[in-house]
């Protein structure tokens, strides 16, 4: 066989393969964010193509500066990042030009749920979800992290979970509380055979999606507004901050980095005394 039409056959295949492969951007989805991120509108192109043309990082902030939501077009270049990635170690281009563009400035998010908005989202949450919502305000469980528990994940040491964000595992020792609301999920009614601890009526785990909008008419019910489901986990590391101080709060969220937890921390008050 010719040089050629081997050249052209080992690529056919890499590239059918490849093309099997779906490109995900890093870590857990809906983290953080109630919508999925999105991929820029760009157009259809082949691996030649970018050799030929490639984005250039002006193409880039051009397109943030054009973005009327920001804070989502950090996030979409942000996985576009990713694909150029794989598509350097592929071989179809040589540069990714999403790296010294300058993202779109954001501000820190400091939104903590007050008393009366937990008590009202209490009383409009079905018996699962105020399980859910009081778990999570103990421990501080990622969505992702709280729905995929499973029942052998109750050990006698503890409650033990795999961070998906970091793959750090984390046991959670038994404390009354603790014991107490794990309790109460086992004994809501559930398919016989399934081994999540929340489980839809058919057994399975939740979907990202389905347990948005579970949260989003809960909240509707509550009169609850401008609140997400990972505002009660901000809430749960910055109570444990207070009771027990940085590393206490860094354990709680499961972090790697010190830095990680300080994002999460909400500025209290300052009280001044005014000049005489």
């Amino acid at each position: 066989m010719p040089r050629y039409q081997r050249e052209q056959r080992d690529h056919s295949w890499h590239h059918r393969e490849r093309r099997a492969q779906p490109l995900r951007p890093r870590g857990p989805p809906g983290e953080g964010r109630e919508d999925p991120v999105r991929l820029p509108a760009l157009p259809r192109a082949s691996p030649g193509d970018l050799r030929r043309l490639p984005p250039r990082r002006s193409h880039i902030a051009q397109y943030l500066d054009r973005r009327s939501a920001k804070i989502a077009g950090n996030g979409e270049i942000a996985c576009l990042s990713s694909v150029f990635k794989c598509a350097i170690r592929w071989g179809w281009c040589d540069e990714n030009p999403c790296r010294g563009a300058a993202r779109n400035p954001e501000r820190r998010r400091v939104r903590l749920p007050s008393n009366a908005e937990l008590a009202a989202i209490r009383v409009a949450a079905s018996e699962q979800l105020r399980c859910i919502v009081d778990l999570v305000l103990l421990i501080g469980l990622r969505k992702g992290d709280m729905l995929k528990i499973r029942l052998p994940d109750l050990t006698p040491q503890g409650l033990r979970v795999e961070v998906q964000k970091t793959g750090a595992v984390a046991v959670f020792e038994w404390s009354e509380a603790l014991r107490e609301v794990i309790d109460r999920a086992r004994s809501l009614r559930r398919r016989v055979g399934t081994l999540y601890l929340f489980a839809t009526r058919s057994g399975q785990r939740y979907a990202t999606n389905g347990f948005d909008s579970i949260w989003r008419r809960t909240l509707k019910r509550a009169g609850v507004e401008g609140l997400t489901f990972h505002d009660l986990r901000r809430w749960a590391i910055n109570q444990a901050q207070r009771q027990g101080g940085l590393d206490y709060a860094q354990a709680i969220g499961v972090h790697q980095s010190r830095q990680s937890t300080e994002g999460y921390l909400v500025p209290g008050e300052i009280v001044v005394r005014p000049l005489k």
